[in-house]
């Protein structure tokens, strides 16, 4: 990247932007599946536009997340043996630990305020 002179800006945005179309085509492509199944409330409602738009934004916050989570690493090897732990703990396992302290120890805080904080930062509550 250096050695050609390209700013890293436009390498991560132009790797982001092409991980995210990649990602784009296959997510597609199953919503178009699920058409001739035939399901009623998936067609008649609209309900797959939602479902596109959940699984889009999914994506493309995993993707920003794996970008974060990649400088963590020394080496491609230890990312790709580590992140899955990382996903699991981050994604997870520590968001339902504290929400479930916060619900637990503050009665007068509603729970759904707290979730509804963690949902903004972590990708993994999407669906």
């Amino acid at each position: 990247m250096n050695f050609v002179g390209m700013k890293p800006l436009a390498y991560y945005v132009g790797n982001i932007i092409a991980d995210f179309i990649l990602f784009s085509i296959p997510t597609v492509g199953f919503i178009i599946l699920l058409f001739p199944l035939d399901i009623k409330y998936f067609i008649m409602n609209g309900s797959w536009a939602v479902f596109l738009a959940t699984m889009l934004s999914f994506g493309i916050a995993m993707i920003t997340l794996t970008y974060l989570f990649s400088f963590m690493f020394s080496s491609a090897n230890v990312a790709f043996k580590n992140i899955g732990i990382v996903y699991l703990i981050g994604g997870t396992v520590l968001p339902s630990i504290v929400g479930s302290l916060f619900g637990a120890l503050f009665q007068s805080i509603d729970a759904i305020k707290v979730f509804r904080y963690i949902f903004l930062i972590d990708p993994f509550w999407n669906f």
